[in-house]
């Protein structure tokens, strides 16, 4: 049996992942390697062994020539991004107090994002970069993969919602239960009606008139993916989303789905 991608990272160091990373035997950190707890452990390792075994900078070298490119280039735009776009909080993480926020005054610059630098920055990582197939966008466009980048930012355009970030770049070719690593923030009650009526009407071709409260149940939303939008909108009464999305069909007005 093969071993997990993720569980095979348990044994090695993050200096060795960060190896991996950068010999493209690794197309990104593992999830969460950029977070609360490990993240200031992993960011003093693979920082020391940049700066002082892979280029030896000195002080005066740190100052002139770390700065946000540097991230970008050697992969660790989602260090950076960890710290909120700031090389300072970075470096004092690494050496704190050793140097002061003057000297990287001109280097904080975190991406001012609008929607038409997103949209371009989001096309030109899933075209040119990663080179994805709609299936994998489908299976793994999320929220990692914008922190890992650089772009975690790009979410308060959004609401916090990665399928708006997804669909604003690419408008309507798709649908946010297709992705499978969406959250129950992506939901509102417009693609909650379109969901509703896709699961109804394309997966279970069900007749409307009559068949919706024999073959339709909350077991069965959960089955096709749709489980956090259930768990958004519609906590206290899942029947409510088949009443929402046919509101001028009286007889579903006052359904009540079977659990199973």
């Amino acid at each position: 049996m093969a071993i997990p991608a993720e569980a095979s990272m348990v044994e090695k160091s993050p200096v060795e992942i960060y190896q991996m990373v950068l010999r493209k035997e690794l197309k990104r950190f593992p999830i969460r390697f950029w977070v609360r707890p490990h993240l200031y452990y992993h960011t003093k390792a693979i920082m020391t062994y940049v700066l002082e075994e892979l280029f030896r900078w000195n002080e005066e070298d740190v100052k002139k020539k770390l700065n946000v490119d540097f991230f970008a280039e050697y992969k660790l735009s989602g260090l950076l991004s960890a710290f909120h776009g700031s090389v300072f909080l970075v470096i004092d993480c690494v050496y704190p107090n050793r140097y002061s926020k003057e000297d990287f005054q001109d280097k904080k610059p975190v991406k001012k994002w609008d929607k038409e630098a997103g949209i371009v920055a989001i096309r030109d990582l899933i075209e040119n970069r990663l080179k994805w197939t709609e299936e994998e966008i489908k299976e793994k466009f999320s929220r990692a993969l914008l922190t890992e980048n650089g772009m975690t930012s790009l979410l308060k355009l959004h609401n916090d919602s990665i399928f708006s970030v997804l669909d604003t770049a690419y408008p309507n070719r798709y649908k946010v239960w297709e992705l499978k690593k969406h959250r129950v923030n992506d939901w509102n009650k417009q693609r909650a009606k379109e969901a509703t009526k896709w699961l109804i009407e394309q997966k279970l071709k069900l007749d409307i008139a009559w068949e919706i409260p024999y073959h339709l149940t909350i077991a069965t939303f959960v089955q096709h993916g749709l489980i956090n939008m259930l768990t958004a909108l519609y906590p206290e009464n899942p029947s409510q989303a088949v009443s929402d999305a046919y509101p001028d069909e009286e007889h579903l007005q006052k359904i009540k789905l079977h659990p199973y």
